[in-house]
């Protein structure tokens, strides 16, 4: 797999439901910043998110936006560290490469936990960003 070095994500629907019953989990990361891509947390909304070589921010004018704020991921990860009481049912994000760095064939792996984060579980195949 090519590594791709500064992919943008663009994480601005997260939604996470369990039945039409039960309460959903929508997180758009437009209530704060993190500037600087060192792995760090961020409290957004919805709880603390753990952002590794990612950063969050509303500046960067080749960013793929839903709002103000984009989460740009080069090659690490964005964690949720706060579990979702009765698990998780249905999962919606969009993505897409970078508008201007030249960087393609971007790849996103979602994994799972039902232990508190302690192991985590490939939900299904890797996915393909396609170009924005």
């Amino acid at each position: 797999m090519k590594k791709v070095q500064y992919l943008f994500y663009t994480f601005f629907a997260l939604l996470l439901s369990i039945s039409p019953l039960q309460a959903q989990l929508f997180e758009d990361f437009e209530s704060t910043s993190k500037l600087g891509y060192a792995g760090g947390t961020a409290t957004f909304e919805t709880g603390t998110w753990f952002l590794e070589d990612a950063l969050n921010r509303s500046d960067g004018s080749g960013d793929l936006k839903n709002g103000s704020y984009s989460v740009r991921i080069r090659e690490g990860f964005l964690r949720m560290d706060f579990d979702k009481t009765n698990g998780v049912n249905e999962l919606s994000f969009l993505a897409g490469n970078s508008s201007f760095s030249g960087d393609g064939n971007g790849k996103i792996q979602v994994y799972y936990s039902t232990d508190g984060g302690n192991n985590w579980i490939a939900a299904g195949n890797e996915i393909s960003v396609t170009d924005n």
